[in-house]
């Protein structure tokens, strides 16, 4: 009977440790995912345009062509 109960909790004590071990390893996929997400993002600088900055866009028709 002492076999039975060793192999058992080896068993389940293996059972836990791979279970521990796809846990951490499906963290550590969404983790590379966001990191990839983030690299592919373009980052807002809060910075018009060049259009915009340089006073240059579709409307300079409006504008009088002001150069």
């Amino acid at each position: 009977m002492i076999g039975y109960t060793t192999r058992r909790d080896t068993t389940l004590g293996e059972v836990e440790g791979l279970t521990v071990s796809l846990s951490a390893a499906e963290e550590k996929l969404a983790q590379l995912a966001a990191r990839k997400e983030r690299r592919q993002s373009a980052t807002f600088l809060g910075m018009p345009p060049f259009t915009q900055a340089s006073g240059r866009g579709r409307n300079d028709s409006e504008a009088g062509n002001r150069k």
